[in-house]
């Protein structure tokens, strides 16, 4: 992205803000409440410099390599880095050096292993907190899909809970690719209805944060609970 495009940015960047003031408005929810994660995966690097100018500290990526290099080259710009892709066990170690945040956390084996590989930086005084987390549910049931099942996490909440040095924020999903709103909407819904559940059986847990809808049906995710939508094509073009 050029400095001419910038413009183009900021416009897309508007009509999206509007979208999400009206569709928060019309389930009487308080806009301030989503919070953009603009997505860089097939973004260049005046791209990623352009939307920080704009304001935004938290970008997302999708693959712990790429999330590497742009941390290292872009360290000046101060980026909180949350990591949104399939994230293997082997690459735990590597991910929680740069990344801010993990939403894709898809079972036990991958949250034990994010959980050892942030305690020993806690223990060597390289990161100052817990490395903050979302689990994600495959709530569409698309067998293609990475994440828990619903049952899966109700069953392993409260050894998930018990792991050092992660702070379980909430949950993440996808849904299905498909011009059926009433099946996406649902995806969506039954995340919320998940949080809602396990969120009354775990007071002490603040649970609030449900990542969910992308360039396609952010609005409808919005309408749905969304705290987070992760948006790239539908800022970037």
């Amino acid at each position: 992205m050029s400095p001419s495009a910038q413009p183009d940015l900021t416009a897309r960047l508007d009509k999206v803000r509007q979208q999400i003031d009206l569709a928060a408005r019309s389930v009487g929810r308080d806009p301030a409440e989503v919070r953009i994660l603009p997505v860089t995966k097939y973004t260049d690097e005046d791209a990623i410099r352009a939307i920080r100018g704009l304001g935004f500290q938290e970008l997302g990526e999708n693959r712990v390599q790429q999330l590497k290099a742009r941390a290292g080259d872009l360290a000046a710009l101060e980026i909180d880095w949350v990591l949104i892709g399939h994230l293997q066990t082997n690459k735990a170690a590597q991910a929680v050096r740069v990344a801010h945040e993990v939403q894709s956390v898809d079972s036990v084996r991958v949250a034990s292993a994010l959980s050892r590989a942030s305690q020993n930086l806690l223990d060597e005084g390289e990161r100052d907190r817990p490395l903050r987390v979302l689990l994600q549910v495959n709530t569409s049931g698309e067998e293609a899909k990475s994440g828990f099942e619903p049952d899966e996490v109700r069953a392993s909440f409260g050894e998930l809970l018990k792991l050092p040095a992660l702070n379980i924020a909430g949950f993440m999903t996808m849904a299905p690719l498909t011009d059926d709103e009433a099946v996406v909407r649902q995806t969506f819904a039954d995340l919320r209805g998940l949080r809602d559940e396990l969120a009354a059986l775990h007071p002490e847990c603040d649970l609030r944060e449900l990542s969910m809808g992308m360039s396609h049906d952010y609005r409808i995710a919005v309408e749905e609970g969304a705290t987070t939508v992760r948006l790239g094509s539908v800022l970037f073009g």
